[in-house]
């Protein structure tokens, strides 16, 4: 109802379509109402974060490093949120370069330079330092 009401903000209705994502996980829909989320509100970062989360879950590796990258972005700087988008965007990264890589890579440097490519060297450094 929230998303059909005439005059709701864009941050309301981008709310909505947010948790109608979450009420469809696994579905088909799921991907489309974040998406629908964040034409709305764009730098939400519940919307961004749990597209990116429904990307991993379809294996669609890609998409899901971009969103979490930009979930990254839009998260405070040392809050939960980034530790946690970080924490996936690894997880992410790995399961690319696994896919990527099957027989796995000739060495620990040459491992190292594939993630920071795909993580950001920002965020690789970020994630490098919380876990010391």
């Amino acid at each position: 109802r929230i998303v059909a009401t005439p005059g709701a903000s864009k941050e309301v209705a981008g709310k909505a379509y947010c948790n109608l994502g979450v009420l469809h996980a696994g579905s088909d829909k799921e991907v489309e109402y974040y998406e629908r989320s964040l034409e709305l509100a764009p730098d939400r970062f519940p919307s961004i974060y749990s597209l990116a989360c429904a990307y991993a879950s379809q294996q669609k590796w890609d998409p899901a490093v971009t969103a979490f990258r930009k979930a990254i972005e839009v998260a405070d700087d040392g809050s939960d949120d980034e530790k946690q988008a970080l924490a996936n965007l690894y997880r992410v990264t790995m399961a690319k370069l696994q896919q990527e890589n099957p027989s796995g890579v000739s060495s620990r440097e040459d491992m190292m330079k594939l993630f920071v490519n795909v993580m950001g060297e920002e965020n690789f450094q970020k994630l490098s330092a919380s876990r010391q």
